[in-house]
């Protein structure tokens, strides 16, 4: 039994989850791993000079049985001297209503409990009873639902405040010293329910996959999943490096800089994509989302791809262009009388009549002949597929599509180009090119100025 101590101890020393004065809130159940984290704690507390308190949730799924488990808990920590908090909720009814399942909802649950009662309390670590069971059937779930190195790294050792100084041991480890120590504990009949996932690999699969291959399997997939981990970390570091030379956001956009990836692994590249995408678009990709990414960055420039949560990755010349589609809140028509102005996507759009003499061309001002046009209405709209007009100076027709890809404007800003129009001719394409059939003469008097800023 003295074994078994040594064995969470020494882990706790490698790994550094515990310090002098360590403040230890404990998630206890009432189940045996709990029960065995608390006692373990208590003993070795005057080692590390802990401060120990316990913290229960009943989760009201099993009526009675529940708030037995509940009391067995308080009177546990009665014995042992241990500062007690517990706290009633109902998982099945927020499952419900947030259509989540009730596993999820439960684990939701529990962690926002342990955060607010460690931080009311001042506890700065909280220590959970995950075993050497629990991460085999977390890497072998991950798995089957398909995982790269981070999630066949099973359960992190430690995650901000969370430790979990178990992962060493296992279930049946854990039993064995109980037993020996005659200590008794409560029972979760849910926990032999195969309905729910986890259950039904730790009753059905697990246990045939030792019986038939491996008795020491636990040891085996925390083994591995240790070597994931430190595979993951690696990839980690170095795609953060890659994301820091190779990402630049301006305005709403991401820019991934390609030539900057040209020496880089495809492992890092994917992993840096996955990264910062999902850093500062708040979305999750999955293999499927980023393969459609890396096989962006070999297309021709003009090409898209679409991505979770209403993201546009552009390929443009030199880089990709990541960005929220807004093509469902694009301008919409809107008519613009001489004299007025209007304003779309930031920018202020104005027609008004001019003296010949003040004529200035500068950025953003065009001219127009105000005599070829009859009343004052104009309509401002976004350019559609198949829209053309004669650019100035030229005598021929050009379609829009044609015109903004020959005046370089990248992909996701060609949706929100705008053009001016007169009974549904264009007359200028908004901010680049008038048409030339209105352009000012010699014998011009009526002078439109066009202006964007």
């Amino acid at each position: 039994m003295k074994t078994t101590e040594q064995k969470v101890l020494k882990f706790i020393d490698e790994k550094k989850l515990i310090s002098k004065y360590d403040r230890v809130l404990v998630a206890l159940s009432g189940g045996s791993d709990s029960v065995f984290l608390l006692h373990m704690f208590c003993k070795y507390k005057n080692k590390f000079k802990l401060e120990i308190g316990a913290l229960h949730i009943n989760h009201k799924l099993r009526g009675e049985a529940s708030d037995k488990d509940e009391e067995y808990c308080k009177s546990l920590c009665s014995s042992l001297s241990v500062e007690f908090f517990s706290i009633k909720k109902d998982v099945k009814d927020y499952s419900s209503k947030n259509k989540i399942s009730i596993e999820e909802a439960g684990r939701i649950i529990r962690y926002t409990a342990f955060e607010r009662i460690a931080k009311k309390n001042n506890y700065n670590k909280i220590a959970t009873g995950h075993h050497a069971d629990d991460n085999a059937e977390t890497v072998l779930l991950n798995f089957v639902k398909g995982a790269g190195p981070k999630g066949l790294s099973g359960i992190p050792y430690k995650r901000g405040k969370i430790i979990r100084p178990l992962l060493v041991l296992s279930k049946n480890e854990i039993q064995l010293w109980l037993k020996n120590k005659n200590i008794e504990t409560m029972t979760d009949e849910t926990n032999l329910n195969s309905d729910f996932e986890r259950n039904y690999l730790r009753n059905e699969i697990i246990s045939r996959l030792k019986e038939k291959f491996n008795p020491s399997l636990e040891a085996t997939f925390f083994r591995t999943s240790e070597i994931f981990r430190l595979q993951s970390e690696l990839i980690a570091r170095l795609s953060h490096d890659v994301s820091e030379k190779s990402f630049y956001v301006s305005k709403h956009n991401l820019h991934l800089i390609l030539k900057e990836l040209s020496a880089v692994h495809p492992a890092i590249i994917s992993a840096s994509l996955k990264e910062k995408i999902e850093e500062t678009f708040d979305t999750v990709l999955n293999f499927n989302d980023v393969k459609k990414v890396l096989t962006l960055i070999n297309n021709q420039r003009g090409h898209k791809t679409e991505l979770p949560k209403g993201i546009i990755c552009f390929r443009e010349k030199d880089e990709l262009i990541f960005c929220e589609d807004n093509s469902k809140e694009l301008f919409e028509p809107v008519s613009i009388n001489i004299g007025g102005t209007v304003e779309a996507f930031g920018k202020k759009i104005s027609i008004k009549k001019v003296k010949k003499v003040d004529v200035s061309f500068k950025i953003g001002t065009e001219y127009l002949n105000g005599e070829k046009f009859t009343g004052n209405k104009f309509v401002l709209r976004v350019w559609q597929p198949g829209d053309k007009f004669i650019p100035l100076g030229m005598k021929g027709y050009k379609k829009i599509s044609d015109f903004l890809t020959d005046q370089k404007i990248s992909s996701n800003k060609k949706k929100e180009q705008l053009v001016l129009l007169h009974k549904e001719q264009i007359v200028w394409v908004v901010g680049l090119r008038i048409d030339n059939r209105f352009k000012l003469a010699d014998d011009t008097r009526k002078v439109l100025q066009l202006c964007i800023k």
